[in-house]
Parts: structure tokens; sequence; C-alpha cells
């Protein structure tokens, strides 16, 4: 599947998880036992999608992170050089397995904010920056830039997290932030409310679809939070994806885990809603179900919800 990113968001989230991981190795971390390793950790078999504003002019963006996990504060203190190199063949690979028509940016639109990486002393994380103007691109080609570690020096690569694939795509009229409010029911379990207001992101996956998701949930991947006895969670394996028509009605609206998820779960729209984004207020009104048969038919929780405008997203 996609993973839909905002990276320079999540900052405090990668030294959260460089802490943890210290405490977790606990005194091979202290002693400097152990490997050091560097990782991009949006890396992976995951494509990730950068939107963007279509203004001209070009925009500078942070597209991913290197992270270096060093295995003792004297080793952090060192300075370390990473390079970079394009991997297109990455690109050729991903197309192969999912039926997909990428293309590799064109280098002459773009530029890398470094390719060589410097770590200083104390560096742990480095933001690598895309710089470009997306008007130039052409309308009718999917672009994505793949990138991989070339080289780390004395570290070695965390195996899996050594390159990554960014799909580069213009936001859609709908792509932004919203406050979320109404009402939800789950006719199997009376526990689980609604959690209301939320904050959520429609986030561009096309020109006529986007993905959503939760912010009360504090992550990258799409889920729906909820209330379970007062308390914040969600459904596994069910977040949405809504596509729109020309008119800004909407067509549909899926799991993106499976129609249905392996858990059984799918989301269906309930045409008794208004299902329409309105341009003018940027305010967007649905209805739709969450249905599981294996727990209970014709449909498990119903949603009845209002999307209102608040923020473009960053």
């Amino acid at each position: 599947m996609k993973r839909y990113i905002n990276l320079f968001k999540f900052l405090p989230l990668v030294m959260f998880a460089f802490v943890f991981a210290c405490v977790q190795e606990g005194q091979d971390i202290i002693s400097g036992k152990g490997d050091n390793f560097v990782k991009i950790p949006t890396g992976g078999s995951e494509l990730n999608v950068v939107g963007v504003d279509l203004i001209p002019g070009e925009k500078t963006v942070d597209i991913f992170e290197i992270v270096r996990e060093a295995n003792s504060q004297s080793e952090l203190a060192n300075a370390l050089n990473v390079s970079l190199q394009l991997d297109n063949a990455a690109i050729t690979a991903y197309n192969a397995a999912h039926q997909t028509t990428l293309s590799p940016l064109p280098p002459s639109l773009y530029k890398l904010s470094e390719t060589e990486v410097a770590f200083k002393s104390g560096d742990f994380a480095r933001t690598i920056k895309l710089t470009f103007d997306p008007t130039k691109l052409d309308p009718t080609k999917t672009y994505a830039l793949a990138v991989k570690v070339a080289s780390a020096g004395s570290y070695k690569i965390r195996n899996g997290l050594s390159g990554a694939i960014f799909q580069i795509i213009a936001k859609n009229r709908f792509d932004g932030v919203y406050t979320t409010t109404g009402k939800m029911t789950d006719f199997a379990n009376a526990a689980l409310t609604g959690n209301y207001p939320t904050e959520m992101e429609l986030v561009t996956d096309g020109a006529l679809k986007v993905i959503v998701r939760d912010k009360a949930l504090g992550d990258t991947n799409p889920f729906h939070s909820i209330l379970n006895a007062g308390s914040v969670s969600y459904y596994g394996a069910f977040g949405l994806a809504i596509n729109f028509k020309d008119d800004n009605t909407v067509a549909s609206i899926i799991n993106v885990y499976g129609q249905p998820a392996a858990n059984g779960r799918s989301a269906e729209l309930d045409p008794s809603g208004v299902n329409k984004w309105d341009p003018v207020t940027k305010t967007l009104k649905i209805k739709y179900w969450m249905n599981q048969p294996s727990v209970i038919t014709p449909h498990r929780v119903s949603f009845d919800e209002t999307f209102t405008f608040k923020d473009k997203r960053k």
C-alpha cells in the first residue's frame, strides 16, 4: 500500500524513537557495544506520496530524513558522511510489482538539498529537501523519485530501510486539514462511539481521490479514530479512501486495506447522505457504513460526518 507523508511534522517522533532505542538496548548503548546503523525511516516497500500545491514557482518541501543509530553518546559526537544516489531501478521494480506506470522525476526539473550528507557532532537526523516547480511537470505522467544510501562510512545500512520511493503529485482541491464532527453508531458494540470533534486530513491520491487520515491517532497510516468506553481507539484494518466526481459529489468510499480487508471490514457509501464537497465553503458532508458481515448484517457501523475546512495541509 501507499504511505502518505508529511515528514517535517514528525521530527519530534524521530527524536522520541531515538531515545526509546537507547533505553531499549540499555547497557549495550551505554558501553558502546553493537553496530552503528544508518536508515531512511520512510524506506521499505511502501510508496510514499508527497503532495504539493499546483502553483507556479519553485517549491521546497521536506521529503525524507536520514537517521543514524549510534551505539553510544561518544559515537554520536563524531562526524559522519553518508552518500545518497538515485535508484531508478527501484521505480522499475515497483511498477512491475504493482502494475503502475511511475516515471522517474527528470533531474533537470528538480534538485535535492544534498546527496553528500554530512552529520555533524551530535546530529542523529538530517532532513533532505526537494526543490522544484510542479507546474513544469508533464501532467500526463505520474512521477516518482527513488533514492538509496550508497555508502555510510563505517556504519552499516539498516536492512529494509536503505532506500525509499516517493510519488510526487499535485494536491487536488479537496486536500486540506478539516475539523470533523458527526455521529457514529456501532450496532454490534455500544461501548464503541464516535470521537468528535476530531481533526482529519484529506490527503491527495489523484485528481479526484483522497485518503482520510485522523490526526487524533498521531500516525501516517489511514485509520479512523473512535472511542472505546471513552478512550481513543480505532477499528483495525479500516481506513478510508474517498472518490469524487467532477461535480464534487462523492462517487464512492472504500477501505484502503481491502474491500473487504482480511478481517472482513469494508466501506460503503450511504446514498441517503448529502455526500458532496462544497467548493465555496470547502465543507464535505458524507454518510457511510463500515460493513463486517461476520459480526452483524447488513451494516456494522454507521457514520454521518461533516468535514469543515480548517487550513491547508503543509
